[in-house]
């Protein structure tokens, strides 16, 4: 019998009325999908009107049959602009004829489309076609630039060296440096409808970047000549080849411009005051009196202020030394390598005679609580997908081969780095389960509704 725990879900979702979903405006989709061929490549392309640093976008695509065919999860450019990777529409989830529902997730915020794949396979150039049509688009190119005004005789040169090339990328680069040097809206209207709005916001938000200084010159030239080889690919009926390379783009200009996380609230004096006061007096504290007695002076003299920083940082480092000693019960190869890490650190922390000299080892302190919280996520994620329950079993299926591969890899960690390294994609995973979790509770909310 078909898992149709996760599918159900997903199919009572398009059920859900509109008003379920209050400000949906908040995310805009490019809505031309229309319809695809089977082993074409679809992608999801959209803007948030409001981003939030501790947010991602998370994307998934039902089969006609109501299963889940594709889950991504995504930072938004600075901007808002966000694009999926390619997903294939190929094999037995994802390559049925019929319609597929598109739904996009932003917080307490979704959005919903449709693309329809027909009973028809698309057709493969071979790559003697992708050459000659490179060679046609360069040929063009040249000839309406001529037609306007006078070209460089060095990229006549370089295409009459390159018209009997075999090697794609060489023409590619050359159309790229013309689309640059000799720009024309007619370059980009004639793309591919689907494909030119992300390239367009992609020049856009480069130009963008490189006037707010984010961005050197050089640092915009190569990304532009990226977006350029997107409208090359698409010119030449790559549409896979354009798709790729267009993921591309967003992943370098996601790394121009991270998002930045929210700054810690700095506690005022009285709140220092008060903290720190339980934070002393409660039992296993890892400071020894030299410590405290210093403490009790700087707030005795009046100069709490002062030292605001130091307490502030203080504070923070007993709140995670407290939270080391509660969470790290398991008897896994990787709670045992932070436990026996924190123990040697701990007994260290108790030597130390002066504030200052406790603070020092604050960094490896943060890197022992940031590592312990990455295994918290990775537990939720392997109960997750560990679970009998029936809604999870398809979403389980999707993540577990990505859980097993990080866990392979985890097995010779020998340090906190080792798990750090893999920070993304335990969060990546621990945040699919839980939109998943949020998006079964919305579904019980309407239907709870709606049945009063």
């Amino acid at each position: 019998m078909r898992k149709v725990g996760t599918a159900l879900i997903l199919m009572a979702m398009l059920l859900i009325p509109t008003s379920a979903f209050s400000q949906s405006s908040r995310i805009i989709l490019l809505d031309t999908f229309g319809d695809y061929k089977k082993g074409e490549n679809v992608f999801i392309f959209g803007q948030l009107s409001q981003v939030s640093s501790d947010l991602y976008v998370v994307t998934q695509i039902i089969n006609p049959n109501g299963d889940l065919c594709q889950i991504q999860q995504l930072k938004p450019l600075s901007d808002g602009n966000f694009i999926t990777d390619p997903i294939p529409l190929t094999g037995k989830i994802c390559g049925l004829t019929g319609k597929y529902d598109v739904r996009v997730f932003y917080g307490d915020y979704t959005m919903s489309s449709s693309f329809n794949v027909k009973n028809e396979k698309t057709t493969e150039k071979s790559s003697k076609d992708y050459l000659a049509s490179a060679v046609s688009v360069i040929e063009s190119k040249i000839s309406t630039v001529k037609k306007t005004g006078t070209i460089s005789s060095e990229f006549e040169t370089r295409f009459s060296d390159l018209q009997s090339t075999s090697d794609i990328s060489k023409l590619k680069s050359l159309y790229s440096d013309l689309f640059l040097a000799y720009p024309s809206e007619s370059d980009v209207l004639d793309l591919d409808s689907r494909i030119r709005p992300a390239i367009e916001t992609a020049f856009a938000t480069t130009k963008s970047l490189a006037s707010a200084s984010k961005l050197d010159s050089e640092a915009a030239k190569k990304i532009d000549i990226q977006t350029a080889g997107v409208a090359f690919y698409s010119a030449i009926g790559d549409a896979k080849s354009a798709v790729r390379e267009l993921s591309d783009v967003y992943v370098s200009l996601i790394n121009v411009d991270p998002q930045k996380p929210q700054q810690e609230k700095q506690l005022s004096y009285s709140e220092l005051n008060q903290l720190l006061l339980n934070l002393m007096t409660k039992s296993g504290s890892i400071m020894n009196r030299l410590v405290k007695e210093e403490i009790g002076f700087i707030f005795a003299r009046g100069t709490g202020p002062v030292y605001a920083e130091e307490l502030n940082n203080l504070v923070n480092l007993l709140t995670k030394a407290r939270l080391l000693d509660g969470t790290l019960k398991k008897d896994d190869n990787l709670s045992r390598l932070i436990r026996t890490e924190w123990s040697t650190l701990r007994e260290s922390l108790l030597a130390k005679e002066t504030l200052a000299k406790f603070l020092d080892a604050k960094p490896k302190v943060d890197k022992l609580h940031e590592a312990t919280l990455l295994l918290r996520n990775l537990d939720k994620v392997d109960r997750f997908v560990s679970d009998d329950d029936t809604q999870n079993s398809e979403l389980a299926v999707l993540i577990k081969p990505r859980l097993d591969s990080l866990m392979s890899k985890l097995g010779g960690a020998t340090s906190p780095d080792d798990i750090i390294a893999s920070q993304k994609d335990i969060v990546d995973m621990k945040n699919v389960i839980e939109i998943s979790s949020r998006i079964s509770s919305t579904i019980s909310f309407a239907k709870n509704n709606a049945a009063s």
